[in-house]
């Protein structure tokens, strides 16, 4: 039996079909919460004497998070509304907005790894389709590499995860590498705001816990595309083998969404701790100058946010979808196709505002409740080119954002059904990137998808998820071993030749 989470909390889908209809201009968001940003020489405490504000948080660049205050009752939308209005009236006021409320971009299949049979054989294609196993012949990642995954929280202890948990060393108390007991002595020992926070911070929950089992699919799924750790013999492979997670849990699959203020709080933690790639696999909520301004401290940090682009079969060219459709340079908007190379027909596009495309449908990785699971979206065809330029900085570490971007957009396998809706008009292929970044970028070429289908006779081994070969037979049966094409796309099955 299929398991489904309320259409309302996720936007992913299963058919060609958008999951959630577009939604009305007035976007979701707290009431009695403001984001208010002054200018440069102005004070924030002429504005809170003068309304009922009190000040709930303070982000950089006189940026603030305000709530209001009431005598009895619930501040009402309607009453947020209005105080912003006078705020905006405000000679010292850059701008003020409402708290919107921002969404995941993914919704589960069955959660039994054995109850699919097409799950293992998908792994294969997405890693194939995207050149990520030509390209592991030459990178498999970096253990010194830090990639923030800004979403629901995901489970640190997964048996696919490994060594690839990002760890604060300022507060791993007994050097160790995990978090423990030893570890939690409730002081904030590096002096950046947050206590105990050796795995990174749950801002939904304001706790160092960055996994609840009963929510956290979401993040666990896209951190394990983007790094679950290869040739380990369990489970699945991440595009990059070996990488640090960065866990940042502002998302809750239970409460269906997270706030503008939190993801802000989350992105300025990944600038701040060393992260070099921020994935955002969700978007919702109007247009948030706050949310914008976030996201291009972190390109003034030269890092490259990879951005979902929604999963409303629209185009975003007329209806943007944020925070994907944010004008700033270290964005990659990213839509999703199926292992055919065609546009999913859930996901959005844009031939001016979507840049790439990766599979997003039916993509296996990790789950929350330590096994592995098949889900579709946006949200899954995102940390594909995550993980793909956490590989491309494996190697080359001091590539630029805007060199990556560079990289990835110039090297993708066209197909006409991503002409004139995405970009580039194709879907990434890191293996190509390499070669691009490698030659000094004097060898940066797109291939069609009609000519992109050869593999060179190579049969290239993944770890293998328990019941099947585990790479070592696989290599000792591989002169025994055909490779058949079948479907359309790239997609391949080894028989074994009697």
């Amino acid at each position: 039996m299929k398991t489904y989470l309320p259409l309302f909390l996720l936007l992913v889908t299963f058919s060609a079909r958008p999951l959630l209809a577009a939604r009305t201009h007035a976007e979701p968001f707290v009431a009695g919460e403001i984001l208010l940003r002054l200018l440069p020489k102005a004070s924030i405490e002429p504005i809170v004497e003068k309304y009922p504000l009190e000040i709930s948080r303070r982000f950089k660049e006189k940026t603030f998070l305000l709530t209001m205050k009431k005598a009895s009752g619930k501040v009402t939308a309607e009453e947020t509304l209005d105080l912003i209005a006078k705020l905006r009236e405000e000679a010292t006021v850059r701008y003020a907005e409402p708290n919107h409320l921002l969404f995941p971009d993914t919704e589960p299949n069955e959660f039994d790894p054995q109850g699919n049979p097409d799950f293992n054989e998908n792994l294969v294609d997405a890693m194939t389709m995207i050149g990520a196993v030509d390209a592991w012949s030459r990178q498999t990642g970096n253990q010194n590499l830090v990639v923030a995954v800004v979403d629901t929280g995901g489970d640190p202890d997964h048996e696919d995860v490994g060594t690839n948990q990002w760890v604060n060393a300022a507060e791993d108390l007994n050097g160790n590498g995990k978090l423990d007991e030893a570890d939690l002595n409730g002081r904030d020992d590096d002096g950046n705001g947050y206590v105990d926070d050796v795995y990174g911070w749950n801002f939904l929950r304001d706790t160092n816990d960055i996994f609840n089992r009963a929510d956290d699919l979401h993040g666990t799924h896209v951190a394990g595309t983007i790094g679950a750790q290869g040739n380990n013999g369990i489970g699945v492979a991440g595009v990059v083998w070996n990488v640090k997670i960065m866990r940042l849990a502002f998302l809750g699959s239970s409460q269906g969404s997270g706030t503008t203020a939190n993801a802000i709080e989350a992105i300025d933690y990944a600038i701040d701790n060393g992260a070099r790639l921020i994935n955002a696999s969700w978007g919702g909520g109007a247009y948030s100058d706050a949310l914008k301004d976030a996201i291009a401290r972190a390109a003034d940090a030269d890092i490259l946010f990879v951005a979902a682009a929604g999963n409303d079969g629209l185009d975003n060219d007329a209806r943007p979808h944020y925070p994907s459709s944010y004008d700033v340079e270290n964005i990659l908007a990213v839509a999703a196709v199926d292992f055919n190379g065609n546009l999913a027909g859930f996901s959005n596009y844009g031939a001016t505002s979507v840049d790439v495309a990766a599979p997003g449908v039916g993509i296996y990785s990790m789950n929350h409740q330590d096994g592995y699971s098949e889900l579709s979206g946006t949200s899954q065809a995102t940390p594909h080119v995550t993980g793909s330029a956490a590989l491309l900085l494996s190697a080359f570490p001091s590539l630029s954002a805007a060199e990556l971007k560079r990289a990835l957009t110039e090297t993708v396998t066209t197909d006409s059904s991503l002409d004139g809706r995405v970009a580039t008009g194709g879907f990434i292929h890191v293996d190509r990137a390499y070669t691009c970044v490698a030659s000094g970028f004097q060898t940066c070429e797109t291939v069609p998808n009609d000519e992109s289908n050869d593999t060179g006779g190579r049969c290239s081994v993944l770890p293998a998820r328990r019941g099947t070969l585990p790479p070592l037979l696989f290599l000792l049966l591989l002169p025994f071993v055909q490779l058949r094409r079948f479907r359309s796309f790239r997609r391949w099955r080894a028989t074994f030749v009697s």
